[in-house]
């Protein structure tokens, strides 16, 4: 089993996506036949849970005779070079999709933020027309004043922000879904691992 590290990475570097990818293959001492020829995506899976659970339990497990580790010692680097071309492959189709995952997901929290931020703008100028019929922001009471200052500071800052909102609905939505772009694909070799059967020590 082959195996390699994907990683996808967005703007500044950011970390977007990262997964282990593994290739599963039949080892003839031989070397003929399906040698290293890889497994379906289905036994990948099941090789990859068998592996999990070895690692649970492998100090019970017996030690690898010097013989068998020293034979796989030399075929280790050809083995893993063999398998790494289709962790590349499998990788490259990984990236792909959840390259197209990421993307979704940009759109959609972009359209979410949209949608707030055209809501808040709604909300504030129904607020800012609400102002105009109270009777304190007309009135010449003059023990009403602070109140009335205070309601016109308030609107204000109202008008501020609903100035300022139809930019930030114009780009806000555009930079999150830009966080969401992959911007490099990178592929870490991990390692290779022999599953043997303890019955042929």
């Amino acid at each position: 089993m082959a195996l390699g590290r994907l990683s996808l990475f967005g703007p500044g570097a950011a970390r977007l996506h990262d997964e282990m990818i593994a290739v599963s293959a039949h080892f003839r001492e031989s070397g003929e036949g399906d040698h290293l020829t890889p497994l379906s995506a289905e036994s990948d899976r099941i090789a990859l849970a068998d592996l999990e659970n070895l690692l649970t339990r492998v100090a019970d497990l017996p030690p690898v005779p010097d013989v068998l580790r020293r034979r796989l010692v030399k075929t280790a680097p050809s083995d893993f070079a063999t398998l790494f071309k289709h962790v590349r492959d499998e990788a490259d189709g990984r990236a792909h999709e959840a390259s197209q995952q990421l993307a979704r997901r940009g759109a959609k929290e972009a359209d979410d933020l949209r949608e707030i931020l055209k809501a808040q703008r709604t909300e504030i100028r129904a607020q800012l027309h609400q102002q105009l019929e109270l009777p304190l922001f007309n009135t010449q009471d003059q023990a009403l004043e602070p109140q009335k200052n205070q309601l016109q500071n308030e609107r204000k800052e109202m008008q501020k922000r609903l100035a300022r909102i139809d930019d930030e609905i114009r780009d806000e939505p555009a930079q999150l879904e830009a966080l969401y772009h992959v911007s490099l694909k990178r592929l870490s070799p991990v390692g290779l691992v022999y599953l043997w059967p303890t019955t042929s020590f």
